[in-house]
């Protein structure tokens, strides 16, 4: 045993497990959750919780412990001191006790059953319903399902349907009509790259003659005022 200067653990600890050594099976089950473990430690009963749980050291049903490597210890121990893994190291009289994990229990053999009473089985109401089998239906043609019912497809609409597509594709306009395949987004810095200077929009061109038009009306109606006002200042 390695002798312990002083060991005192107060207040609220992260344990990984509690040793058990008085009244150990009722404490036990009211610990126990799942995914904990119960192991014999000769007359104490281990119990390794699922994850560390916040537990008050003073409080607690039994001795407080948590891992340090593959041992399980209760008090500080100094660094230079080397423990077997699978082992407890709780003090014990001033010095550090190292007791061996035993062989797992099993808590269900704890539980007093003599007083219960057995429930006689239920049976059902009625046998439970067939699986439902859903089979996902292979796609059909439509006009070789109809046969003569259903008219053959028109050749205006499938050439409607190409020039729809063909419409909403830039690319693909320019290639119809002969030009290179190019975005709308650079036609002008294409036509710049080559020297090319783009056509204005008839459309827009005669809007921009009909604006000068009525600015030179505007213009000389202005200037026609003016020289009236002046005429008649002067006489």
């Amino acid at each position: 045993m390695t002798a312990l200067r002083a060991f005192e653990v107060r207040g609220v600890v992260l344990a990984d497990a509690v040793l058990l050594t008085r009244d150990a099976q009722r404490r036990a089950l009211a610990l126990w959750a799942p995914g904990c473990r119960a192991h014999a430690v000769g007359d104490a009963v281990l119990v390794i919780f699922e994850g560390p749980r916040p537990l008050r050291a003073e409080r607690a049903p039994g001795a407080v412990l948590w891992w340090r490597g593959g041992a399980l210890v209760g008090v500080e121990v100094p660094d230079d001191a080397e423990l077997p893994a699978d082992c407890v190291a709780r003090p014990v009289g001033g010095a550090l006790q190292v007791s061996s994990i035993g062989a797992p229990l099993d808590v269900s053999a704890w539980i007093d059953t003599a007083g219960w009473r057995v429930v006689a089985p239920i049976e059902s109401l009625a046998p439970p319903p067939p699986p439902v089998v859903v089979v996902a239906a292979p796609p059909a043609d439509v006009r070789a399902a109809f046969g003569d019912g259903v008219a053959p497809p028109s050749p205006e609409a499938d050439a409607l349907r190409a020039a729809l597509a063909g419409a909403s594709d830039p690319t693909r306009r320019r290639r119809a009509a002969g030009g290179p395949a190019r975005c709308a987004g650079c036609c002008a810095r294409c036509d710049r790259a080559a020297g090319r200077r783009r056509r204005p929009c008839p459309g827009r061109a005669a809007g921009r003659a009909a604006s000068a038009s009525a600015g030179r009306a505007r213009r000389r109606r202005d200037l026609g005022d003016r020289a009236c006002s002046i005429g008649w200042t002067a006489g």
